[in-house]
């Protein structure tokens, strides 16, 4: 099956930043979490995709469709909701659509005037006089009116309160439920991102640190809670976010059934513990919490 996203060996270089490298599947009805830290490079393959910055090299599809050639086309299929809108700010909502709309050939009118309803968004009012919580929604109901097929989020509930952020978020979940879409989202905030995220790809420093299936990084990253002596010096080496206390020492594992049997004895004596690791462990082990 043809992914809805794909890159390969996607790279970009600025004025000291290089995005290096990177390879992302994200196929039909699956959500991927883009996760780091800030400036780790989410923002610029957001950009890319969008043909905003072009690639030094490598390769970049939208649903079988190709950059540079199919360009324009990617740009229709693609619901784009960056972190800060570029809306202008004296502009009114219904002035920003009837300049955006033609250039989509399967805009939605009624869709877009239902969700602005949803959202709580007058038409006749300025940008400027929208919160950026309102910004944010606008951008949401723009890529979900005109018949996108790859949802691309940036920090997508940024200014929301915690109502309209499980709005949102039930939205892009409807959005991939038929099987024929899928979503991205760009954050560095993974509160409540493991049961919305099929997929994680962890970037750092324009590097891509870790790919896979969430379930079974979750399954795999543990905490190992354990008495002095109790695991192999090789082990403790290996042992990410280690800490040495008073009353007990503590480290992540990245692959645990593959040590699980090692451990029979000392887990029988209760000298070692193991606990489930979150996204948010992981990712801070890989990038230092920077």
């Amino acid at each position: 099956m043809t992914p809805i996203l794909e890159t390969r060996g996607l790279s970009l270089s600025y004025p000291g930043f290089d995005l290096q490298d990177i390879d992302l599947r994200v196929d039909a009805g699956s959500i991927m979490g883009l996760i780091g830290p800030s400036g780790a490079g989410k923002t610029s393959i957001m950009r890319l995709v969008m043909g905003q910055v072009m690639a030094a090299r490598g390769e970049l599809s939208v649903a079988g469709l190709t950059h540079p050639g199919d360009l324009k086309e990617i740009r229709g299929r693609v619901g784009y909701v960056p972190e800060d809108p570029p809306f202008s700010p004296d502009k009114r909502v219904a002035d920003i659509i009837r300049f955006v709309a033609p250039f989509y050939p399967q805009w939605e009118s009624a869709r877009f005037n239902d969700l602005l309803g949803d959202f709580g968004i007058e038409p006749h009012l300025q940008v400027k006089h929208l919160s950026r919580g309102r910004r944010t929604l606008l951008s949401w109901a723009m890529a979900l009116s005109h018949g996108a097929t790859l949802l691309l989020l940036d920090e997508p509930a940024a200014g929301l309160d915690a109502a309209r952020r499980r709005q949102v978020l039930k939205l892009m979940a409807e959005f991939v439920a038929d099987g024929d879409c899928a979503a991205v989202i760009s954050t560095h905030q993974t509160d409540g991102l493991a049961p919305l995220a099929d997929r994680l790809a962890i970037i750092d420093h324009g590097r891509l640190v870790l790919s896979g299936e969430t379930e079974e990084l979750l399954a795999a990253w543990k905490w190992l809670r354990y008495r002095d002596g109790a695991v192999s010096d090789e082990l403790e080496s290996a042992l990410l976010g280690h800490e040495r206390g008073a009353f007990g020492n503590r480290g992540l594992v990245r692959d645990y059934p593959a040590i699980h049997n090692q451990l029979q004895a000392a887990l029988a004596a209760g000298d070692v513990q193991v606990g489930n690791a979150t996204i948010d462990d992981i990712l801070v082990s890989l990038t230092g919490g920077h």
